[in-house]
Parts: C-alpha cells; structure tokens; sequence
C-alpha cells in the first residue's frame, strides 16, 4: 500500500473521483482489501455521499489520520486514542477504516504494428503481442517484460517496445492478470 497525503485525497474527493465504499470499520486494512477484492461488480455497493471531504472529525480524545492508496481503494486510517482525551473516561485505542473506491480508469486501445497493441490507462501501459499481454509499464514502478518464452517475433516485437529500456521480468501469469 501507497501513503498518500491529504492534499491528494482531498483532489481526488473534490473532483468527484472517488466514491464512500464503506464506512468506518475495525478491520486491519488487508483483512479489508482480501474482502473487496472478491466482489464482483464492486461499484454497485458505493455511495455517493462522504464526510471526509475536509479530513476533520467531531470525535472526542486524539486523533490521526493516515490516507493508503491500492489499486483502486484508499483507506482512510483514523487513529484515535482515548487516553489523551480529559473529557473522556475511556482509556484505550481505536482505529477505524473508511474505504473508496477510486473511479476506474479510461483505457485506450492502440494498433501500433502488425499483431501488436497497446493498452492504454491512466497509470499503465500493456503491450501485447498477437492476443497475449507480454510487456508493461506501470507508473512509479517502470517496465516489465515476461520470463515465457514466447515465439521468436514475440520476442522481437518486446524488444522493440522496450527500445533498449531495463526492464524486470515477471511471469507470465502478472501479465494475465494485468487484462483480467
């Protein structure tokens, strides 16, 4: 998971981008990611309402907040300890998380050679080679390529996408589940 500030999250809160998922709940952020990632048509469960618009709480006692990014969830992480708080007689720690889901990215398809296309969103790129996904990159973590070894002019046609760039190797599989 990605830490994002608040600044970040009140972007993408004030231009619509995101929407409440679920409210607050005791679960540890991946429990939480395990659940969602297995729904099916996740949109059809948010909301289009949220109070995190300004980050700010009317809780008692001390409270902190840390924002995550994965995938398309953020996780707000609210923090609040009770023992610092005069008026309140507890004297213990609660956290919460709030989840959004982030608006799906618009993809574009692109021809760009005989048996060759290139899937295009917002934070990646999935270079194809007749039918199957072979290369990619993805934004803040660079270029990728398979360990397969496919066909000879598969292999020529990754080449010539990476034009000489590094790339790490991963299997096949990464690569599948890159286009679903």
């Amino acid at each position: 998971m990605q830490k994002i500030t608040k600044k970040e999250f009140k972007n993408l809160h004030s231009a619509g981008k995101i929407s409440l998922l679920q409210g607050m709940v005791h679960k540890d952020k991946n429990e939480i990611l395990e659940i969602l990632e297995r729904i099916p048509d996740i949109e059809s469960y948010t909301f289009s309402f949220s109070n995190h618009g300004n980050l700010t709480s009317d809780k008692a006692g001390y409270q902190s907040v840390n924002i995550y990014k994965t995938g398309r969830f953020i996780f707000i992480e609210n923090q609040i300890d009770y023992s610092k708080d005069n008026f309140c007689s507890r004297n213990d720690k609660e956290t919460f998380n709030t989840v959004y889901l982030m608006e799906a990215s618009k993809m574009k398809v692109k021809s760009i050679g005989k048996n060759q296309t290139l899937i295009c969103t917002d934070n990646m790129d999935i270079f194809i080679s007749y039918e199957t996904p072979v290369a990619c990159f993805i934004a803040g973590q660079g270029y990728f390529k398979t360990s397969k070894k496919h066909s000879v002019t598969t292999s020529k046609h990754i080449n010539q996408w990476l034009d000489g760039v590094q790339a790490q190797t991963r299997d096949q599989n990464f690569f599948n589940k890159l286009i679903g």
